[in-house]
């Protein structure tokens, strides 16, 4: 019986010493979406590019062609569900959403707005994280780009400063097609950028 005492220790021993086995990661389709996530967004029979959107401080998101949307708290199929119900009641017979999760949220978030005017593949307002500096070029890229007429070489930022509005024109096309990363500029909270349509375009 000693020998049957010994092998039990020794298999509680091996039991209690095995590492824990992580446990997998939730998939994106089980795992609520919260503030500071963000994701891809398409709806194909647009034949626009993808765009980048973020969960806002306030749990929604900027839907383009819609608005915005409470997204924080729910399941991604979900959210798809009802973007493709709204975008079926107002502008298509049959809309084709493709959504992804881009990245979690690690933690907390400093977000701000900006608002896209003009030549650009998405007018209107765009969530930014603050925290990571985002740059004009960056943050014209992750509204889908440029639109084919736009004037690159005059972007225009205007920025409130206290009581007073500055101008800060912008040459995108040393950034956008040469690499001049140190011709960008970082943009702030409640900027708004505007894309005048080229004089002549040929």
């Amino acid at each position: 019986m000693a020998w049957l005492r010994s092998i039990s220790f020794l298999w509680a021993a091996l039991l209690f010493a095995a590492p824990a086995i992580a446990a997998e990661p939730a998939p994106p389709e089980t795992r609520p979406l919260a503030v500071g996530d963000r994701l891809r967004y398409q709806v194909v029979e647009d034949g626009d590019a993808p765009v980048e959107l973020a969960i806002s401080n306030t749990g929604m998101i900027d839907i383009p062609y819609h608005g915005p949307m409470k997204a924080a708290g729910r399941l991604l199929p979900d959210l798809v569900a009802s973007i493709r119900t709204e975008l079926e009641k107002k502008f298509y017979l049959t809309a084709t959403i493709r959504m992804e999760v881009l990245a979690f949220s690690q933690g907390a978030v400093n977000r701000g707005r900006v608002h896209l005017a003009g030549q650009v593949r998405r007018v209107g307002p765009i969530e930014i994280d603050l925290s990571e500096k985002p740059t004009l070029g960056q943050t014209i890229l992750a509204a889908g780009g440029l639109a084919d007429f736009a004037d690159a070489r005059n972007v225009r930022i205007v920025r409130r400063e206290g009581t007073e509005t500055r101008t800060i024109v912008v040459d995108l096309r040393e950034v956008l097609n040469k690499g001049r990363i140190d011709k960008d500029v970082q943009l702030q909270d409640g900027d708004f950028v505007i894309v005048d349509e080229r004089m002549v375009n040929w």
